[in-house]
């Protein structure tokens, strides 16, 4: 069915005005429904005109649609529900958004007469505020008036602030929460800050009727204090009651009142002792021994079975160094064996020392250092006192004779020749004349030009 002349379709009838609820919509000649909240609308659903007495709606100053009227809200249905008698705007049938005068909006979703406790009155925006979580009723500003003693607060004056009770702390909530045992102060389940009677403040913050093992009481401050890091027990700082034999590995030294390491341990200062290197009863450090085992003696700082080569065993059960000159000893005096391969010593009975071998001297250390050449013996690198080849001249160096000299056979030195002669043999003839002496052969003389 189509409608003419100016008409259009609605419900089966031809009209010239669409009803409320309807616009008219030229391209199909027909009335159509606007949107629910519309009384009247434009063909593209803006809203034109609202009910505002039946379904108590208003025209928004903001948007072109019929919003509910105070005291009502929009449910999406074309009628608007009323608010609760105490909201000026809801959302809900349970929900306020604003109160009427008189009312205070709390938690933004009822409406009151007046704020119930840990709220305030907020006058001019018609709201209930919440207090801090620590007052049970409070001012405009925020601070405490009075305080829940089921919180295990009580009210500061000059604060203005419900603080814990003592043996509570504030744990960022509304109750306060009960201290570890003993404790009349604190801050949280492990950090205690004083004691109830008969408690005490331990190092680790928290509370004991007696102080635990490694600590003594201080009755007069309620607080236990560490002992020295060697005790087990201790009556003041200092002075130990016990010892702990098989963790620390200490004993009570009755003359000090200090806990001591054990024979075979040493100290590093710290509450364990550490044990000695193999076989020492004493030590001082790890590699330092003091004294040794049955059956080792002290070589150095170390206890060994045997002394090592170059020293002997002393009376005191320790290892001595053997003289320079000795490969073996039995005392500082007697070298039992030589090294002649490495030392260059060789043994004299007589002596019973270690003497350098022939073309070696001894300097005083372990190793005899060699002679120069061609001297079988030596006192030092430029003292020869005996010639393996050469002649032992003036300069106590062996080699053959300097001129003014002639060489002994016998005695292997060079002697000084006559004064006038340049060379000359062994019956003091000379041989030859300097020209430089101003001298010419005479035999068997050298006489002046």
């Amino acid at each position: 069915m189509k409608c003419e002349n100016n008409s259009y379709l609605y419900n089966s009838f031809c009209q010239t005005q669409c009803p409320p609820k309807t616009y008219k919509d030229g391209l199909t000649l027909t009335c159509l429904s606007c949107p629910y909240d519309c009384e009247y609308c434009t063909s593209d659903g803006n809203c034109t005109s609202c009910n505002n007495i039946s379904e108590y709606r208003v025209l928004s100053t903001i948007t072109p649609r019929c919003v509910a009227q105070n005291k009502y809200f929009d449910n999406q249905t074309p009628v608007c529900p009323l608010c609760p008698p105490t909201c000026s705007l809801c959302t809900f049938e349970t929900l306020c958004i604003a109160c009427v005068s008189g009312y205070f909006l709390i938690d933004g979703k009822k409406c009151i007469n007046s704020c119930p406790p840990r709220y305030f009155s907020e006058v001019f925006a018609q709201t209930c505020q919440r207090c801090p979580k620590d007052c049970y009723t409070c001012d405009t500003k925020g601070n405490c008036l009075s305080c829940d003693f089921s919180d295990y607060r009580m009210l500061s004056s000059i604060q203005q602030r419900c603080l814990p009770l003592p043996g509570y702390f504030d744990n960022g909530t509304q109750i306060c929460v009960p201290c570890p045992t003993g404790c009349s102060a604190c801050s949280s389940l492990s950090q205690c800050f004083s004691c109830f009677h008969p408690y005490f403040l331990s190092y680790d913050n928290l509370c004991y009727t007696s102080c635990p093992q490694r600590s003594y009481s201080v009755t007069s401050a309620s607080i236990c204090k560490q002992c020295y890091y060697d005790c087990l027990t201790c009556s003041e700082y200092g002075k130990c009651s016990t010892c702990n034999s098989t963790v620390d590995l200490r004993v009570l030294d009755s003359s000090s009142n200090r806990c001591i390491c054990q024979s075979g341990y040493y100290e590093i200062s710290a509450q364990i002792c550490v044990q000695c290197p193999y076989n020492c009863t004493a030590c001082i450090a790890a590699n330092i021994c003091q004294t040794c085992n049955s059956g080792y003696s002290l070589s150095g700082n170390l206890c060994l079975s045997v002394c090592a080569i170059r020293q002997f065993l002393s009376s005191n059960s320790s290892c001595v160094a053997c003289p320079y000159d000795c490969y073996t000893c039995d005392n500082m005096s007697n070298c039992l064996t030589c090294n002649n391969l490495i030392d260059f010593r060789i043994y004299n009975s007589i002596t019973k020392r270690c003497v350098s071998i022939d073309g070696y001297f001894n300097n005083k250390v372990i190793v005899s250092v060699i002679c120069p050449i061609n001297c079988s013996l030596c006192q030092s690198l430029i003292l020869c006192s005996k010639c393996s080849n050469g002649y032992l001249g003036p300069t106590q160096l062996c080699g053959d004779c300097p001129s003014r000299y002639y060489s002994n056979n016998r005695t292997k030195t060079c002697i000084k020749c006559p004064y006038d002669c340049y060379t000359c043999d062994g019956n003091n003839s000379c041989l030859t004349c300097s020209i430089s002496d101003w001298r010419i052969l005479s035999n068997p003389r050298c006489i002046p030009l």
